[in-house]
């Protein structure tokens, strides 16, 4: 289905960062002449909410594990990656790296191709690739997630990767080691049709005893469930985080990852980009996992979405890589930090519709990317939160005619404050004015970026842009090597 075309929106807001660095009474976008048709009051409150402070890698990537070698290998990622981390005030952790996905069931380590491939294993890992992954997330200072072949009964084979990892690269930058990926869809896929959770459960039991034992190293290091979409099984995360957590559990895991697409593609499924710009594709989702943040958080256990995306099955064109999907992506992950979230894991490669950035030739690893609007999101992300080296979320009291304009307040150790605003409504018919008020008294001048696509475009046609994205007068079109373009520049 197409989207209806609104009426034209000269300078509609669809993203603002307001970064506050003492006092903030009254803020209103600057729409020029244009008159505002909705409006939204918010007050800041003084004291955070309780809740995990936002890192500096929340915003970070998922990569098939047959194309992770060649992945890491671009030029360009490590440059792109390291912007995620070097904003400004900003001096922890780069992203983390998941090396997963359904190729994860399809794998086995078979150093130089020694043993001829199983039924229903495609890749053999290779010393190499450990190497050569190990060596990136070092020069980005990020962290790795391996995700092991949970096909097997017997945890063999999961041991054998472990141990390979172990006195391949080490454990400095392995974040978390993985059992199987999408557990919850395994029944009549590469398990047996009646396989149940109970099941799963034993089986992943055996898996951890044995990873235990042959690599004390995992001890603490295991990321667990990687469930997706049976609500059966997800809504045994809180007892199954309890018996694997910290706080009274066998201490096995150090993360739990749950993985979310809010619209799909599979099967031929039709979808436009009004339904990724609806409320239930981002505060939908953080109501429905918020309470398995808070039983990880009281199993001692930290909480990311592994894997995810706008669109499953590789993406949509003209939705997954669309200005819309960026303002998606900031939204999702405050939401997801709003309930206790420690980080989304953007699944993608070097090409499809949905991958924050391509390649479309990877036979040179000097080879000019493409950066999607995707990345934007996670950058204006990573400069509203990752900035604070440690952002608290704050609470907000919202007073707003339309649903479809979002705002967000952060708080650092500086004490300096960021309001987010998103506009997301495709039926608006003119800009929004936003006031923002603090309990708190502050003091000093705020500063104005904008993440927007030319004023040219209008309507519809500001969400489905590819291109022509600033971030505080930034751009990536036309980058040879991942270094942004043009001048920065903000309102005071």
């Amino acid at each position: 289905p197409r989207l209806p075309e609104p009426p034209a929106m000269p300078r509609l807001p669809l993203l603002v960062a307001l970064t506050v660095l003492a006092r903030l009474e009254v803020f209103a976008v600057p729409v020029a002449t244009d008159t505002a048709v909705d409006t939204l009051t918010a007050t800041i409150g003084s004291t955070p909410q309780d809740l995990p402070l936002i890192r500096s890698n929340f915003a970070s990537f998922s990569v098939e594990v047959p194309t992770a070698p060649t992945y890491v290998n671009m030029t360009a990622y490590a440059t792109l990656y390291k912007q995620l981390r070097d904003v400004p005030n900003s001096s922890g952790e780069g992203p983390r790296l998941r090396v997963g996905g359904n190729s994860a069931d399809e794998s086995w380590w078979n150093p130089g191709h020694a043993k001829p491939l199983p039924p229903n294993v495609t890749y053999d890992v290779q010393p190499s690739d450990l190497v050569a992954i190990a060596a990136f997330v070092k020069d980005v200072n990020g962290s790795v997630v391996f995700d092991s072949d949970m096909r097997p009964h017997a945890p063999d084979w999961a041991v054998e990767y472990a141990q390979a990892i172990d006195t391949t690269i080490g454990w400095d930058r392995v974040a978390g080691f993985e059992v199987g990926n999408e557990v919850d869809l395994f029944p009549g896929r590469i398990k047996p049709s009646d396989y149940e959770y109970t099941d799963y459960l034993d089986e992943f039991r055996s898996y951890v005893a044995a990873l235990s034992t042959a690599v004390p190293a995992l001890k603490g290091r295991i990321q667990g469930s990687t469930m997706c979409c049976k609500s059966l099984w997800y809504k045994q995360i809180p007892e199954y985080v309890q018996e694997f957590g910290h706080a009274g559990g066998t201490g096995a895991l150090t993360t739990l990852s749950f993985h979310h697409y809010p619209l799909s593609t599979c099967g031929g499924q039709a979808i436009d980009l009004s339904e990724l710009m609806q409320n239930s594709a981002s505060q939908g989702i953080a109501q429905l996992v918020a309470p398995f943040a808070q039983a990880c958080r009281a199993a001692g256990v930290d909480f990311w979405i592994g894997e995810g995306n706008s669109v499953s099955c590789g993406g949509a064109s003209g939705i997954s890589d669309t200005f819309g999907a960026a303002l998606w992506a900031l939204d999702i992950m405050l939401e997801m930090a709003s309930v206790g979230a420690h980080g989304w894991n953007f699944h993608g490669s070097y090409r499809g519709a949905y991958t924050p950035i391509a390649f479309p030739d990877v036979k040179n690893i000097s080879s000019a990317p493409v950066v999607r609007p995707l990345f934007y999101g996670m950058l204006a992300f990573s400069r509203a939160a990752a900035a604070h080296n440690g952002a608290a979320i704050m609470p907000v009291k919202i007073d707003s005619t339309n649903p479809m304009v979002h705002l967000f307040a952060l708080r650092g150790n500086s004490d300096a404050v960021t309001v987010v605003v998103l506009h997301k409504d495709v039926n608006a018919t003119g800009p929004a004015h936003i006031s923002v008020a603090s309990e708190r008294r502050l003091t000093g001048v705020a500063k104005l970026e904008w993440l927007t696509v030319p004023a040219a475009h209008s309507g519809l046609e500001r969400l489905t842009a590819t291109s022509g994205l600033t971030l505080g007068g930034l751009t990536y079109d036309g980058t040879a090597d991942g270094t942004p373009r043009g001048t920065p520049s903000h309102e005071d």
